[in-house]
């Protein structure tokens, strides 16, 4: 009887070994594939920086605690007059299903004011993290004011999935703006606890700053190398939204701070008094 050439279980021994190999050829792609796909989502998993955030240890809360603020950095570069700089790092832990709305990244921009870059993640409770790049980002335009006019303001969205409780949820993103005037506002304080948040700002050489702080007692800077400077604070409570309660700007704990270029500026564009604001106004009406 003949065999077939074709046959493994009836082919003689060169031909079983020239099978075996075949097939652990075969097993040898298919794991150098899974490998190669893993590595591929452990590159663009979450960061190392929000894996150590997520890490930490936090406090236990109440039930009508819906997410935590794990970590806020914020970083101004004034580069000069015409042209701000900041960059954006935020990390909530979700904790109850309504909760689910951290997921949900809003950065509103205008013809003075644009996106650069902007990227989140997803650390689930349980799986593979989750990435959402730039590409994936939305823009709404144009938005209708409360008279019924439009803007030139654009918001740019971002949805992250899995935004469940127990999952870590982080973003960030950097814009570049023409600003009307020199003044930032720096918003550590809201509904949901914080348990780190950060306000670097760096200055051109000679130039100087004012910052005025709302419902917060002052506090110092650090100062590193150069005109670089940095205010942290830590566990924050949150403010309880309760019935006809006053404007959370009202309430809230945030620091107001001024850029000041050497000599004052020209424009008015600085703001230190209300005369100053007064300046800078005229300016526009008149």
């Amino acid at each position: 009887m003949t065999l077939s050439k074709w046959s493994c279980s009836r082919a003689p021994r060169s031909a079983v070994t020239d099978c075996t190999r075949v097939l652990l050829l075969s097993s040898l792609v298919v794991l150098c594939a899974v490998a190669e796909k893993q590595a591929v989502a452990a590159d663009h998993g979450a960061p190392d920086w929000m894996h150590a955030v997520a890490s930490k240890l936090q406090p236990r809360y109440d039930e009508e605690t819906e997410a935590v603020l794990l970590y806020s950095d914020t970083s101004v570069t004034v580069v000069s007059k015409d042209k701000i700089r900041t960059h954006v790092r935020d990390v909530y832990r979700i904790l109850r299903p309504e909760g689910r709305g951290r997921g949900n990244v809003f950065v509103y921009t205008h013809d003075r004011k644009k996106v650069t870059f902007m990227r989140a993640w997803c650390i689930p409770a349980h799986g593979q993290d989750y990435e959402v790049t730039d590409k994936e980002a939305a823009e709404q335009s144009p938005l209708a004011t409360a008279a019924g006019l439009f803007s030139d303001a654009r918001r740019k969205t971002m949805k992250i999935p899995a935004s469940d409780p127990g999952s870590v949820v982080g973003y960030e993103y950097e814009t570049e703006e023409q600003p009307f005037f020199l003044q930032d506002t720096w918003e550590f304080q809201g509904f949901d606890p914080v348990l780190e948040a950060h306000y670097r700002l760096e200055l051109p050489q000679d130039w100087e700053f004012k910052a005025s702080w709302m419902n917060q007692p002052a506090i110092d800077p650090a100062r590193s190398a150069g005109n670089v400077w940095e205010w942290r604070v830590n566990d924050i409570t949150a403010i309880r939204r309760e019935n006809q309660m006053p404007p959370l700007a009202g309430v809230a704990a945030r620091m107001v701070i001024s850029y000041l270029p050497p000599g004052g500026a020209a424009d008015h564009s600085a703001f230190t008094s209300w005369n100053d604001i007064g300046q800078w106004y005229r300016g526009l009406v008149g």
